[in-house]
């Protein structure tokens, strides 16, 4: 399929798109397109505390991978985002998560965030 004209739509229904589309790319991503065994062929386990990974890709031969074991409640490292296999600039993830953060809807945050502790 040719690429669309999306000038022709609004911005939002071009952000929906764009949207949905880095979610398909995750998704191609992590079933197979771009494995562990891609990278090494040996094992990696994140530890028991920190079950969640980012992941950095560095392009070059042999393929480099920076990898950060976090867990929920954790403050976000800064990860590396290659441009050219020499050249990275750090993506500052807590700051900008963050700053999504202030747009979720109180409704959902409740969902989401941990119940506080009783005041004693």
């Amino acid at each position: 399929m040719p690429v669309h004209e999306w000038t022709r739509v609004t911005a939002g229904t071009f952000h929906h798109f764009h949207n949905a589309w880095i979610t398909e790319l995750c998704n191609a991503l992590n079933n197979g397109v771009l494995s562990w065994e891609y990278i090494t062929n040996e094992p990696w386990q994140a530890p028991s505390d920190r079950p969640l990974t980012l992941a950095s890709y560095c392009a070059r031969i042999p393929i480099t991978a920076y990898v950060e074991p976090i867990s929920v409640g954790r403050t976000l490292p800064d990860m590396p985002l290659f441009l050219t296999p020499d050249h990275y600039l750090y993506v500052p993830l807590e700051e900008t998560y963050m700053a999504a953060w202030r747009g979720v809807p109180q409704r959902w945050r409740r969902v989401i965030e941990p119940p506080s502790a009783p005041s004693p």
